[in-house]
């Protein structure tokens, strides 16, 4: 969550925005492990603005950018679910009146994937078309084996069914990337615990990295 801030600075401060236009740019955030802690997200934003003001303010006057989707419920933002089709929002603002802050919460977008088959229709569709209309330049996803568990880890063949979904999924991503000039972060958590079956995920997903 920390790196899709940093994303919004200009690439003069260390971010991924057009250079002397903070917050000119969108960071896409996958969340596949559950609901996005946007509690926790809305306390960074604020600590993050208030570390880098002097260069965010120089923002601070422009109209802040609309989230994909509209705000559902009373909680001041939403975050879309797969039943969506992957349509991004903003995480919840901090409340009544917003704060300095929300032009951070306004560039973040937030998309709840949790099963395999939310994934293709939101890749390839709705992914290239969110990088265009919001400028992307970064994607994060968290984690990019998470949507892989469940019944593709209760086997071997659910192992070797995993290894391939992660192949077809990156060459996706890198063909994204590759097409629209962004950065594309993927997470994965790490166990203690090792068998055969886990021990070859862990290869195929090393070897995915790597190339």
């Amino acid at each position: 969550m920390q790196l899709a801030l940093q994303s919004l600075l200009p690439t003069d401060h260390g971010g991924l925005a057009t250079p002397h236009m903070p917050l000119s740019s969108s960071c896409l955030y996958i969340c596949t492990e559950g609901r996005f802690p946007s509690k926790r997200f809305v306390q960074m934003a604020a600590h993050f603005f208030a570390k880098n003001s002097a260069v965010l303010q120089r923002q601070k006057n422009q109209p802040a950018v609309a989230a994909a989707v509209s705000p559902a419920g009373g909680d001041g933002g939403a975050v879309a679910s797969g039943g969506d089709r992957g349509a991004a929002a903003g995480p919840p603002g901090p409340g009544p009146g917003g704060s300095r802050s929300s032009l951070l919460l306004d560039r973040v977008l937030i998309s709840e994937l949790l099963e395999p088959e939310e994934f293709w229709p939101f890749i390839r569709k709705d992914l290239p078309i969110l990088v265009e209309s919001r400028d992307v330049r970064l994607i994060v996803i968290d984690s990019i084996t998470g949507i892989c568990r469940g019944e593709m880890a209760d086997s071997r063949e659910g192992v070797f069914q995993r290894s391939r979904w992660l192949i077809a999924f990156t060459s996706l991503l890198r063909e994204v990337a590759s097409l629209h000039g962004v950065a594309v972060v993927t997470v994965n958590q790490v166990s203690a615990i090792f068998d055969d079956d886990v021990t070859a995920a862990a290869v195929s997903y090393t070897h995915l990295r790597a190339h």
